[in-house]
């Protein structure tokens, strides 16, 4: 019985560490962003010292390295995406993630790709919030757009606007389909 005390309490300090890690890494667009990142990486480890698997944090943890922009956060934050998606296979938003990161800053757009494809496909399998899910629309359609295969995006646009998308989506594809058919 005292163990099953102790791992609720070591559980509810992981939770209590992966908050700070979110709220500071929501502020890191403000001034001294480095040291806010900083900050919620070093908190978001310390939830994963207590809770190694907790999917969240592996994927929060990955966020704010990505946030970094440098190389050897890069590859921290692979790991920590990897890690997630072992753990939880089946949610898209380490696969979002590692998918941003792949395209924007390591220059793999195949695997980009294949990973925000992976995204959406899991999210239309899941409740999701309509926000994130026009989200993942979005990021495919950057990807594609980047990779110029306009006929994808005319057919994925159709998709997506059939799913009844919010505002947003439906402004980016406007602005999308203009520049590709302009």
């Amino acid at each position: 019985m005292n163990s099953r005390k102790g791992d609720r309490r070591l559980r509810a300090r992981a939770i209590g560490y992966q908050l700070e890690a979110s709220k500071l890494f929501a502020l890191s667009e403000e001034p001294d962003e480095q040291k806010r990142l900083a900050a919620a990486l070093v908190k978001a480890r310390r939830a994963l010292l207590l809770d190694p698997g907790n999917y969240e944090t592996l994927v929060l943890a990955g966020d704010i390295c990505s946030a970094v922009g440098d190389m050897e956060s890069a590859s921290q934050s692979m790991e920590y995406y990897d890690r997630a998606i072992s753990s939880e296979p089946q949610q898209p938003d380490a696969y979002s993630g590692k998918s941003s990161l792949l395209m924007y800053q390591l220059n793999r757009p195949d695997e980009a790709e294949i990973l925000a494809r992976k995204a959406l496909d899991l999210s239309r399998k899941i409740p999701e919030d309509r926000d994130l899910m026009d989200l993942r629309y979005i990021g495919l359609l950057d990807i594609l757009e980047s990779r110029q295969k306009f006929k994808e995006i005319r057919r994925l646009i159709r998709e997506a606007l059939r799913e009844d998308p919010g505002e947003f989506l439906k402004e980016v594809a406007r602005d999308k389909l203009n520049r590709i058919e302009a």
